[in-house]
């Protein structure tokens, strides 16, 4: 019979590329650190005290109660619409066409968003967040751009 004996470097090594494979994909959450305040003798400051730091505003769109959440979102370029539309022709490989569709919505979505968007869609106790769900969030978001670009045509054609 052959015993396996655990190999502690191979085991450190392991664990780390988990560990970064699981950041890069999101599903590792690191919790923001407890700040306790201490008063003028040294006690920690009763509870209704604390401050506690409000979340900076999203500076770009909210996509507001879709499926019942706000999506921190931004508003695409004209050139991010029209290199939407183009990944989506025909003579475009599928593999190009998905890893380009990921792009644009990487690239027009907060952080938190889109990671909260890949929970969801993983989610096997959300059967209402589909990849249809998907399509629909990313026809809004360039729905964004292109209202905006109509409105600046319309003015320019006024002028």
């Amino acid at each position: 019979m052959t015993t396996f004996a655990d190999d502690p470097a191979k085991i450190a090594r392991d664990e780390a590329d988990l560990a970064e494979r699981k950041r890069r994909l999101g599903l590792e959450k690191t919790d923001e650190p407890t700040v306790i305040d201490l008063d003028e003798t040294g006690e920690i400051k009763d509870s209704d005290e604390l401050a506690v730091p409000e979340k900076e505003p999203w500076p770009h769109e909210i996509l507001a109660d879709f499926y019942g959440e706000d999506w921190e979102v931004r508003k695409p370029t004209e050139q991010a619409l029209a290199g939407f539309a183009l990944a989506a022709g025909k003579y475009v490989p599928q593999k190009l066409q998905n890893d380009l569709v990921g792009l644009f919505i990487r690239n027009h979505m907060s952080e938190a968003s889109h990671e909260h968007m890949y929970e969801r869609l993983m989610n096997p106790d959300d059967p209402d967040f589909t990849p249809q769900t998907l399509g629909e969030m990313m026809r809004e978001i360039a729905l964004l751009g292109r209202d905006e670009l109509k409105a600046e045509d319309r003015k320019s054609v006024e002028s």
